[in-house]
This record gives structure tokens, sequence and C-alpha cells, in this order.
């Protein structure tokens, strides 16, 4: 998870205001609630995602939500 986490902030300029997570059998979906959309961050999740889906056994997902944080 720290893996992940340091992805989604590997640029140290705060854009991920907030977290949410879904978790089902399948997948854990992280919606992230972003001040911009950085297509980087989302390839950086895919990348360092990989010791937890070896672990786990689950996929995981990445969803950017940059719409609740537009004026």
């Amino acid at each position: 998870m720290l893996r992940i986490a340091d992805a989604l902030d590997r640029d140290h300029e705060g854009r991920v205001r907030s977290l949410r997570c879904e978790i089902n059998e399948k997948a854990v979906r992280i919606v992230a609630e972003c001040s911009r959309e950085s297509e980087t961050a989302q390839w950086r999740v895919e990348e360092r995602a990989d010791l937890f889906e070896e672990e786990f056994g689950i996929k995981i997902q990445l969803v950017a939500d940059t719409k609740s944080t537009q004026p």
C-alpha cells in the first residue's frame, strides 16, 4: 500500500485531496479526488501495484476524480 501511496504523490505536488476505496473479490478500486488529472500517476500506480496484486491475488484499479474539485 505504501508503494501505491508513493506513486500517487510521486511529484510531491499534493494533487490528491482524498481517497476512497471500493473492495470486492476481483479488485481494489481506488478513487482519488485530485486537483487535476495526471496520466503519470495512473501509470505509476499500475507499475507499483505488482507486489500487492501478487500477494493478495486481486487487481488495483485507479480512478482519478477531478470533477468534484472543479469550481
